[in-house]
Parts: C-alpha cells; sequence; structure tokens
C-alpha cells in the first residue's frame, strides 16, 4: 500500500467513521488502514453490516482489501478507478440499505458513466435514516449539488426478516451549486407519512391522527398520507414528521413494530419534530451529518469547474459532525468549520475550499491573490 496512505483511529464515531472513510477513499482515490475499529464496543471491530459496505465498496472500486472479516479491528482498502455498472448487494445482518445508498451512489456519480444498485435488506431501521427520510430530504438538497440520484422503494424490510429492496439509478454527477441553509425562514408545508406493512391499514390512520392532533397542540398545520408499503417477509409501520421551510428542510421518524405502538410511534416523531421547531436550525442534525461529504466533494471541485462554498445551520453539532469534518480534512483540500451561534446550542457549519487550495485555484485562473 502506498506510503500516503492516511490513518484512522477506528475507536472514534464507530461504524459512521468506516462508511465515510470508504466513501471519501471511493470519490479520491486515496487508500487508507482504520485501526481499533469499534473498539469501545462490545463486541468491537467489523460488524457484518459495516462488512457488507466495505465488501460494496470494493465491487464498485477493484480495491485490494484487507481485514474485511467481521470482527476484524483492522482494515486496509486501497482502491482502484471508479467502475460503473449495474450490481445487487445486501447490506447484511441488521445492514441498513440508505447507509449502502449514501456510502455508494456519491461516487458513483463521479464514475462518469450510470449505475444501477438493486440493494436489499432493511429499509427501516431505528438508528439509521429510513428510505422515505433519504427521499423527502436528502436527496433534494444531493439534486442542488448536481447529482442526478433515482431512489425507488421496491418493498420494506424491517426487524430481522428484513427483505426490503429498493434500486438505485446513478447518473454522472453535474456541475454543483452552493448550497445555504443558514436561515431557515418560514414553515411553508408540514407533513405526516404514515406508512404499514402487513398490519391493518387502520394503523396508518391512528398514527397520523395522533400524529396532527399532537402537531396542531404545538399550533403547527400539518397534513397527512396514509400508505401501505409492500413488505415480502417483515411487518411494521413508521411515521414521518417533515417540514419544508423556505430555506430548510427537517424530518423525523419512528418505527413501530406492532398494531399497539401506533400512537406512541406517532408521538415519538412529532415530539422531535417540535422540539426542531424550538431551534433556529435550518436543517435537522441528522441531515447536516449525511450532508457534509456531498458538500465536502463539491467544495474540492471533483466534480468539475467550480468549488461552491456551502452553509448550515443545524440545532447543534453532533459528535458525528465533529468526527466526520476531521475525517474530510484527511482526504480533501476542504475545510469543515463548525462554528457555535452566538445564542443557544445552535450550530453553523461552513464547508469550503481551504485557503490552500482556493489559492492555488485562483492562481491557475490568472487572478490577483
Amino acid at each position: 500500500m502506498s506510503s500516503s496512505v492516511i490513518r484512522i483511529d477506528g475507536s472514534d464515531g464507530g461504524g459512521q467513521l468506516i462508511r465515510t472513510a470508504l466513501t471519501l477513499s471511493l470519490a479520491t482515490g486515496k487508500p487508507f488502514v482504520a485501526e481499533r475499529i469499534r473498539a469501545r464496543s462490545e463486541p468491537g471491530g467489523l460488524t457484518p453490516a459495516l462488512l457488507a459496505c466495505v465488501r460494496a465498496a470494493q465491487a464498485v472500486s477493484g480495491a485490494g482489501v484487507e481485514g474485511a472479516q467481521a470482527g476484524s479491528p483492522t482494515l486496509s482498502f486501497e482502491p482502484g478507478p471508479l467502475r460503473a455498472g449495474h450490481y445487487l448487494f445486501d447490506a447484511g445482518p441488521a445492514g441498513a440499505v440508505s447507509r449502502l445508498v449514501q456510502v455508494l451512489a456519491v461516487p458513483l456519480g463521479l464514475a462518469g458513466s450510470p449505475s444501477t444498485l438493486k440493494l436489499t435488506g432493511l429499509t427501516h431501521r431505528a438508528g439509521a435514516p429510513v428510505m422515505p427520510f433519504l427521499s423527502l430530504l436528502w436527496l433534494p438538497v444531493l439534486r442542488e449539488l448536481g447529482h442526478d440520484l433515482e431512489v425507488e422503494l421496491g418493498a420494506a424490510g424491517y426487524g430481522a426478516e428484513a427483505g426490503g429492496e429498493v434500486t438505485v439509478t446513478v447518473r454522472k454527477a453535474g456541475t454543483p451549486s452552493a448550497v445555504d441553509r443558514r436561515s431557515r425562514g418560514t414553515l411553508r408545508e408540514a407533513r405526516v407519512l404514515s406508512t404499514v406493512s402487513n398490519l391493518p391499514f387502520e394503523v396508518a390512520g391512528r398514527q397520523s391522527e395522533r400524529a396532527l392532533q399532537r402537531l396542531r397542540e404545538a399550533g403547527i398545520h400539518a397534513e397527512a398520507d396514509n400508505l401501505p408499503v409492500r413488505a415480502p417477509r417483515s411487518k411494521g409501520s413508521c411515521c414521518l414528521v417533515f417540514g419544508a421551510f423556505e430555506r430548510g428542510r427537517a424530518g423525523f421518524a419512528s418505527l413501530g413494530a406492532e398494531e399497539g405502538d401506533a400512537e406512541a410511534c406517532a408521538e415519538e416523531a412529532v415530539e422531535a419534530f417540535v422540539g426542531f421547531m424550538r431551534t433556529r436550525g435550518a436543517v435537522d442534525e441528522h441531515l447536516a451529518d449525511q450532508l457534509l461529504v456531498p458538500l465536502a466533494l463539491a467544495a474540492a471541485g471533483l466534480q468539475g469547474p467550480g468549488k461552491p462554498v456551502s452553509r448550515l445551520a443545524a440545532p447543534r453539532a453532533t459528535e458525528h459532525v465533529v468526527a466526520t469534518a476531521s475525517l474530510i480534512a484527511r482526504f480533501l483540500d476542504v475545510e469543515v468549520a463548525v462554528l457555535a451561534a452566538p445564542e443557544g446550542p445552535e450550530a453553523e457549519i461552513r464547508v469550503a475550499p481551504s485557503e490552500e487550495g482556493l489559492v492555488a485555484a485562483l492562481r491557475s485562473r490568472g487572478r490577483e491573490i
């Protein structure tokens, strides 16, 4: 492996750090070695879900990999050129399909030719973005950044049985625009998306009815959509409460496993949304985290001419955001500044070419420094 290999302490940031390193490595062609992977967890090392991401990243790049075994505390990853194509991947036991989408889709947009990903596994998993979150909140910002992606949910997958099916179409990424989400403006629309799979359809109605009631009590008018979603091997429900502002988006999902979970599921999602409304954030903290790498790749100029500076206002800077910002600086000539707001817990995140990189870019265009 090259002497310029990037070495990562895998005990900080957990699985998110490894997934982010895979995405950055695919996009930049830079190899990395992660050590002490999940050393603070029990059991530590690569989980089967992380291993599924490693193997998928290996397949789309012909990477040289060492340590790709469940439980391994060390991973060496040296990517080759990205290879557009048609792929079938499983997210692994307890693996979220959305994590595979976020690891693979953005780098494959840099490959120059279209790709199709057929992904199976959990589409609705606690602690990971549910697929409707990606479609309604993550994808619109990715399109602003020049990414031409389509994500189709063919079947839902919940719990140990999984069985979810997702198709992702990735086309060549275009020129990105700057994303400015420092001020969200007024709330233009609040919606409740209540879905059920292999549960009585009235569960969806109970979820949305309780969610709308709680939102009204908080002074928020919303509309609801109740939908059945095919699931061949599992059952469950999802309540996603999301808002579209003049210049921002935020969404919060909660999952249910049984008929009796409907009201609690709705209240959990509404509580999180109402809590967000009390802040000055323009995007929710999870969306902010998930946007950092695409914003950084745009600022680094990997999508063609232009290195846009983007800004986000989040309710707070999570540990994931801080760890991701630090890792990005190891792979890209980009600065991710996480700034505390003058008042309150909110944070502003600024993603921009590093000062050195900006100077070089200006000189290459014949401009005075």
